[in-house]
Order: C-alpha cells, then structure tokens, then sequence
C-alpha cells in the first residue's frame, strides 16, 4: 500500500512539471538560422512590406510615408521570409520600383547567410504565384 501511494504521488508530482502549454520552437520552419516568428509577428511584418511598397509607389506621403521606409530599412535576417512573400506581391503589381528595392534588401540579407536551408527556401518561392504581364503594345 505504500508502495502504491507512493508511486501515485510520485507521478502526480511528475506531471505537474511538465508544461502544459507547447513551448515556443528555437528556430523558424523556413531555415535553422532565422528565429521562430508568431503569426502575429509574421503579418506585422508583412505589414511593414505592404506599406513599404504603398510608399515606393507614391501612395504614402509625409510622416506615414518617412515611418514606412524607416520601418523597412530596420527589417532584418528574420524578414526574409515576408521579404520573399514581399517580392511575389510586388511582381503582381504594374510597378516595377518595389520589386527592384525589395530584392536588393533581399540580397543584401542573404548574402551575409550560409544557412543552405534558407537559401533553398528563397530559390524555392521566389516568383511562386506570379502571373507574367502581358506585354504592352508598341505605339
């Protein structure tokens, strides 16, 4: 009998040390090198993308506009993957500025990884989703 209690005791004060919620994963599912990002965190930075390219093509004006490129200026190796989703955005648009400036950060940001995982990933999703244009006529 003591045995027993002493079992279930042992066992009730062994579950109660393991968590219950599931802990936050070290590393992002796109590659080992980035950090995990939330959902939230995620679309936030999407956001900051989104409202880059509004500015790069002249929808933002004054302090919205200057907080836009700032805010996308500060995006760093943890963005890649928005920047990526950034891109294909971009490229689905009829201007051209936002894809050359988004990629050029891109560059920059993985040109300082080795990480192959994240650069297969990059390799992977650039243009996936992209319709081409149709060409324009000449006059």
């Amino acid at each position: 009998m003591t045995t027993t209690l002493l079992v279930l005791t042992l066992t009730v004060f062994g579950a109660a040390d393991t968590p219950s919620t599931k802990e936050k994963p070290k590393h992002s599912p796109y590659a080992p090198s980035l950090p995990y990002l939330t959902k939230e965190e995620e679309e936030k930075i999407d956001e900051i993308i989104d409202r880059f390219m509004l500015y790069d093509i002249g929808r933002l004006q004054g302090e919205a506009a200057r907080k836009a490129l700032k805010d996308f200026k500060d995006l760093g190796p943890e963005a890649i993957p928005a920047l990526v989703r950034g891109l294909n955005r971009a490229a689905m648009i009829e201007h051209s500025c936002p894809v050359v400036v988004i990629a050029q950060k891109l560059g920059k940001l993985l040109g300082t990884s080795e990480d192959r995982e994240l650069l297969e990933f990059v390799c992977d999703n650039i243009g996936a989703g992209v319709r081409p244009h149709a060409p324009t006529p000449a006059p």
